[in-house]
C-alpha cells in the first residue's frame, strides 16, 4: 500500500519546499537527511521493502518537481554536496556492463533485474536536468558508455529502463562535451549495425551462390 502511494508523495513535498525551507541550505540538508537512510541502492536490491520504495520514489518526485528553478538549483546543489549523485552514478558503473552482446549477456540479464536500477536512472535524470554541476559529475567515459549500451537494450523487459537511460543521456547533452560524446557513441553503434547487416546479407547471398551485385558467383 505504501509503495502504491509513493508516486504521489514527491509532488506535494516539492510544492511545500519553498515554504518550509525558504531555500536555506541547513533546512534542505535536514530534509535530505530523512531520505538518505533509504539511498543505499545495493541494500535496496537485496531487500526492496515497501518503505524503501516509498522514500526513494518520493525523493525522485521531489527532485523532478521542485520549483521555482532557483530552489531546484539549491536542492540539487545540496544533493550533489552530500554525495548522492556520485553514489548513484557509481552504482550504475558497478553493475552495468560497458558493452552489449558477447560475454556480457548474463551480466546484462542480472543488471536489468535489479530493483534499484529504474529508480537510480530516474533520480539521476531529475538531478541532471538543468543543473550543470551535476551534469559535470556524471559526464564520465565509464558512465556514458554504460548508459548508451543500456539505451540500446531492446527486449520487452528492458525497454522501460532503456528509455530512462536515453532520457538521462539527453539531460547530460546539455553539456556540450557530453553532447558530442553521445552523438559519437550513437553514430558508432549505427555504423556497427549497418556493417553487421551487410555482412549478414553477403553471407546469405554467398550461401545462395550469388554475389552482392546480384549475379552468380
Amino acid at each position: 500500500r505504501a509503495a502504491a502511494a509513493a508516486p504521489t508523495l514527491g509532488k506535494p513535498i516539492a510544492r511545500l519546499l519553498s515554504l518550509v525551507t525558504r531555500g536555506d541550505a541547513a533546512l534542505l540538508d535536514a530534509l535530505l537527511g530523512h531520505f538518505e537512510p533509504y539511498t543505499d541502492f545495493d541494500a535496496y536490491d537485496n531487500d526492496p521493502l515497501a518503505r524503501r520504495t516509498l522514500f526513494l520514489d518520493a525523493l525522485v518526485g521531489v527532485a523532478a518537481h521542485v520549483r521555482p528553478p532557483a530552489l531546484a538549483a539549491r536542492l540539487k546543489a545540496r544533493v550533489l554536496h552530500r554525495g548522492l549523485a556520485g553514489s548513484a552514478a557509481a552504482y550504475l558503473v558497478r553493475h552495468l556492463p560497458a558493452e552489449k552482446g558477447g560475454d556480457s549477456d548474463s551480466a546484462w540479464a542480472e543488471a536489468l533485474c535489479k530493483p534499484a536500477l529504474p529508480l537510480v536512472l530516474q533520480l539521476l535524470g531529475a538531478l541532471a536536468k538543468g543543473h550543470p554541476a551535476t551534469q559535470k559529475v556524471l559526464v564520465t567515459p565509464e558512465l556514458m558508455a554504460r548508459l548508451h549500451a543500456l539505451e540500446g537494450q531492446s527486449s520487452s523487459a528492458s525497454k522501460a529502463v532503456g528509455a530512462l537511460a536515453e532520457a538521462l543521456l539527453e539531460a547530460l547533452k546539455e553539456q556540450e562535451s557530453a553532447a558530442a560524446e553521445v552523438d559519437r557513441l550513437r553514430r558508432a553503434t549505427q555504423d556497427s549495425k549497418r556493417e553487421a547487416a551487410l555482412k549478414k546479407r553477403q553471407k546469405m547471398l554467398k550461401s545462395m551462390g550469388m554475389s552482392t551485385q546480384g549475379g552468380k558467383s
